[in-house]
């Protein structure tokens, strides 16, 4: 696990030294002098386009917020170092069901919290 963690992070970390670090600028420096140049009309358009904000979609990041819990509690049982064929089907399945109650943990109780309090409001 440990193994696999550092060559993703060692990739990435590759990737953005030779082909972000001069992509990004170059794609903002485009986009941005591509931008100025649009009629007022344009410019509005784009600022008030039908997906804007959470109508974009996406994930919000809870994906990857379970992975990173998910690696520490791999971490925390002690097989971090430990090959992927020696784990059991279930310790997988355990891991992950106890990482997503973890991520329910800790965005459940602020949910909760707030429904409580928006319920008990009055206007």
């Amino acid at each position: 696990m440990g193994h696999a963690v550092t060559f993703i992070l060692t990739v990435i970390l590759w990737e953005l030294l030779l082909m972000a670090s001069w992509v990004i600028p170059l794609a903002g420096a485009v986009y941005f002098l591509w931008y100025k140049r649009l009629p007022a009309e344009e410019l509005w358009e784009w600022g008030r386009g039908p997906r804007r904000g959470r109508a974009a979609g996406g994930s919000g990041g809870i994906s990857f917020f379970t992975w990173l819990i998910w690696l520490v509690i791999v971490w925390a049982d002690g097989r971090w170092n430990l090959a992927f064929k020696n784990w059991t089907f279930n310790q997988l399945v355990y891991s992950w069901i106890a990482a997503g109650l973890v991520v329910l943990l800790i965005l459940g109780v602020p949910a909760v919290i707030y429904l409580i309090w928006s319920l008990s409001r009055t206007d």
